[in-house]
């Protein structure tokens, strides 16, 4: 079962969004920037959820390193290669109708593909 990224009340997809672009444009700079990453889908890096409570974002670099990594960081990973690529791309928050405890949103986040496709490597990895 998956643990979706969860985001205090007053955080919203607004929040996620630009944070989410940063995740996958530090990914694409980490390229040029001589850091030898592969494809996400050819990493050999798996979905891991996180422990509950805890929410780390985890470049490529580190992803690979690790050898696991959850929703947010699979994205933006996957992201950056489709845009690198030149196909269009962007990591999005799915919001979840359950809430914490506490009253936070939970989201899971996606590759919006361009014209609606959405592809899920967090699935394709394992959750």
């Amino acid at each position: 079962m998956w643990q979706p990224t969860i985001v205090p009340p007053e955080l919203s997809s607004w929040v996620l969004t630009p944070l989410l672009a940063a995740l996958t444009e530090i990914n694409r700079a980490a390229r040029r920037n001589g850091y030898s990453v592969p494809p996400l889908y050819r990493s050999g890096v798996r979905y891991r959820e996180e422990p509950h409570g805890s929410e780390r974002w985890l470049s490529s670099v580190a992803a690979l390193r690790e050898g696991s990594a959850d929703c947010e960081d699979l994205a933006c990973w996957l992201a950056a290669d489709l845009l690198d690529q030149g196909l269009p791309a962007r990591a999005i928050p799915l919001p979840s109708p359950q809430r914490t405890a506490g009253g936070g949103r939970l989201y899971h986040i996606v590759v919006d593909r361009g014209s609606g496709l959405l592809e899920d490597p967090s699935r394709n990895l394992g959750m």
